[in-house]
C-alpha cells in the first residue's frame, strides 16, 4: 500500500478491495488460519424436551439476576423467580 503505482488509477471499490487484500494478507501472516473439526456429540437419552425447558427456564433466570444486579435484596422481582 506504500507503492503509489499499485493504487494510483483505482476506483472506491477497487481500493475497498485492496485495503481488504492487504488486512487478509497481514492478519494470514500474524495468526494463520488453523482448520479444526468440531464433532458433535450425540445427545442423551435422558437429555429430553423437558430438560431443555428446565435449562433454558434456568438461564433466563440467570440472564435476568444479572441484569438486576447484586441479588442482595431479598424483594428483587429475579430474586422471587428464582427457582429453588
Amino acid at each position: 500500500m506504500c507503492d503509489e503505482r499499485e493504487w494510483q488509477g483505482l476506483d472506491g471499490d477497487a481500493l475497498a478491495e485492496l485495503y481488504d487484500k492487504t488486512i487478509c494478507d497481514l492478519l494470514d501472516h500474524q495468526v494463520p488460519v488453523q482448520l479444526i473439526t468440531c464433532r458433535r456429540r450425540p445427545t442423551s437419552t435422558w437429555f429430553d424436551d423437558d430438560c431443555r425447558k428446565a435449562k433454558r427456564a434456568l438461564r433466563a433466570s440467570e440472564k435476568a439476576a444479572s441484569r438486576a444486579g447484586p441479588l442482595s435484596n431479598i424483594d428483587l422481582p429475579a430474586v422471587k423467580a428464582w427457582p429453588v
